[in-house]
């Protein structure tokens, strides 16, 4: 597999990486070897400029040349910052029956009696944990105004004590941006959501795009270690890595942006594990040419692919596999990579971001080369690369797609525009949906119906719902009775709401036209576009909370009654 060279450029010359001086090169070399013999070190004493030469690569390894700054990221990477290099992952396969694995068990039972806490206090009655409603809080994707709207519905939940009370938090594209930050930080949302605010009105390009390149230069070894795992293990670098950290350096708190290579769906397991936060799940497709795409949910616990009817630990997606077991060690791809992924529907072209960056890299005659590649190439005009990762299920005679190699994950709002599968998920026994819809089909109740269709396609119980209704109000309830194995269904959609404003109107401002903040495209609002689009859906849960509070009750007492399962 060839690698780019201005890859490389940017691992050599960003700046220089610090490290300690001990142990010596060769020490570090043979440390590196000894784990990963297929990584081999040659002394390069070629010049910079010579890009044709600069990363030989054979067919058994990869050569990368004997250099302290190479070394250093190889082994913080590789070794030191890598607590899973001596575990082997190992392929679970569940068939149609979409079983979760032990570990996510034990998490619901730890969060069931969380939860039950939690609701003592807003409803202000004992609650047992074998019958405390799950609520899965999920939202459709929409770049920044999906991120926004799910995070001013999720603080006003959290302001009434119901968020602790959650049990997952899933998203598609843009409203996964809020989820993976807020685990990454690993703060109470009260801790969290203001410093994520004024991240976000920091922009990611617009008028504060400068911003963007400093955060390159000052977390430049984080950059290094993403690029240079990429390439170390013979994977496929695209333009959503670079997208993923944009990303993360603008919407991951300081100590995650510091430790960008190693925040990871295995890094915020412990936090998640303990039961005090929801579950998080993200939600991508794999694309099989001439085939239907499968959704795959990403959690700390396993990657899911519900199309391939498998999963693999979070700490071993991205690694080479046969027959459901690892052949490789090397590390998880970062949570900013994994951001991109699922918003890959927003990345921007390549050579937009150039012109912020270009004053900050030096010494500027190394990325002479590298500038005019992509201004004068097809990869200047590249917006959408799908991402390429290691197909987990090779050589599994029960898979269907046992002989690829490598798998595309793309955005999953084109073909699913909210988390279905995982949210159906008979074993997390799901009471309560609450969807958040801020996407471009929001007018025609598109994430809903959806939910809807794939429910009944995989034989799952779902309420009948009045469409019109949906679309009309600024939350519906859609419930079947007390006699219903069906789960609540609230649905909180991007419409006009005139008890939170005359004037505002949403809809018409999400196409891509002069002075339209709300399109998918825009990555930069001020504090008091912010303020309206997040004050909408705060209004909508405030307006919910009585029926939420209602239909709780209501979802115990089935419980009670033996007409939805109960927990454990």
């Amino acid at each position: 597999m060839k690698h780019p060279s201005w890859l490389i450029l940017i691992l050599f010359f960003l700046v220089p990486y610090t490290y300690a001086e001990n142990p010596s090169d060769e020490e570090l070399k043979n440390t590196i070897q000894s784990h990963f013999p297929e990584i081999v070190f040659e002394q390069n004493t070629r010049h910079a400029g010579d890009l044709s030469a600069l990363l030989p690569i054979h067919n058994e390894g990869i050569t990368l040349p004997l250099n302290r700054f190479i070394l250093g990221i190889l082994y913080n990477i590789i070794l030191d910052k890598n607590p899973n290099k001596h575990k082997t992952a190992r392929v679970r396969y569940f068939g149609k029956n979409h079983s979760i694995c032990s570990e996510e068990k034990a998490f619901w039972e730890k969060r069931d009696q969380y939860a039950a806490q939690a609701l003592e206090k807003v409803l202000n009655r004992p609650i047992n944990t074998k019958t405390t409603p799950r609520i899965a809080l999920i939202s459709s994707g929409g770049g920044f105004r999906a991120m926004i709207s799910f995070a001013g519905f999720a603080n006003k939940l959290n302001q009434f004590g119901i968020l602790d009370a959650v049990h997952m938090i899933g998203g598609v594209s843009g409203s996964t941006w809020l989820i993976y930050p807020w685990m990454a930080s690993k703060k109470s949302f009260t801790e969290f959501y203001p410093e994520f605010v004024e991240r976000v009105l920091n922009g990611i390009l617009g008028v504060e795009a400068k911003e963007f390149a400093h955060n390159i230069t000052t977390f430049s070894g984080s950059i290094a270690e993403a690029f240079l795992r990429r390439l170390a293990f013979h994977e496929i670098p695209t333009s959503i890595d670079l997208y993923g950290l944009m990303l993360g350096l603008h919407l991951f708190d300081t100590k995650s942006k510091k430790n960008y290579a190693w925040t990871s769906l295995s890094s915020i397991k412990p936090h998640v594990t303990s039961g005090t936060v929801p579950l998080p799940i993200g939600t991508a497709i794999v694309q099989h040419e001439g085939q239907k795409s499968d959704e795959v949910e990403f959690n700390p616990f396993e990657v899911i692919n519900y199309g391939l009817d498998a999963g693999c630990p979070g700490f071993g997606f991205g690694r080479d596999f046969y027959n459901g077991k690892s052949l490789s060690r090397h590390p998880a791809p970062a949570l900013g990579y994994l951001m991109g992924i699922c918003g890959s529907a927003f990345s921007q072209k390549v050579k937009t971001y150039i012109p912020t960056i270009k004053d900050f890299l030096k010494p500027k005659p190394f990325f002479v080369p590298l500038f005019d590649l992509i201004e004068k190439s097809c990869l200047g005009e590249s917006r959408l690369f799908p991402a390429f990762v290691r197909n987990y299920t090779r050589g599994m005679n029960a898979s269907p797609d046992k002989r690829a190699r490598f798998h595309a994950y793309i955005d999953a709002g084109i073909d699913y525009d909210a988390p279905m599968l995982p949210t159906l998920n008979p074993e997390r026994n799901i009471d309560i949906i609450i969807l958040v819809e801020s996407g471009s089909n929001v007018n025609w109740s598109g994430s809903l119906e959806v939910l809807a269709r794939v429910a009944k396609a995989n034989n799952r119980p779902f309420p009948h719902i009045d469409y019109e209704r949906a679309r009309s109000n600024p939350f519906s309830v859609f419930d079947d009775g007390p006699d219903s194995p069906a789960p609540i269904v609230f649905y909180v959609p991007l419409v006009k709401n005139p008890s939170y404003s005359e004037e505002f109107d949403p809809w018409p401002l999400i196409y891509p036209y002069q002075n339209n903040f709300l399109h998918m495209m825009n990555f930069f609002y001020t504090r008091e576009q912010y303020n309206l689009l997040a004050g909408l859906f705060e209004t909508a849960a405030s307006q919910m909370y009585q029926n939420l509070t209602q239909k709780l009750l209501e979802a115990i007492d089935k419980k009670e009654r033996g007409i939805r399962p109960q927990n454990g």
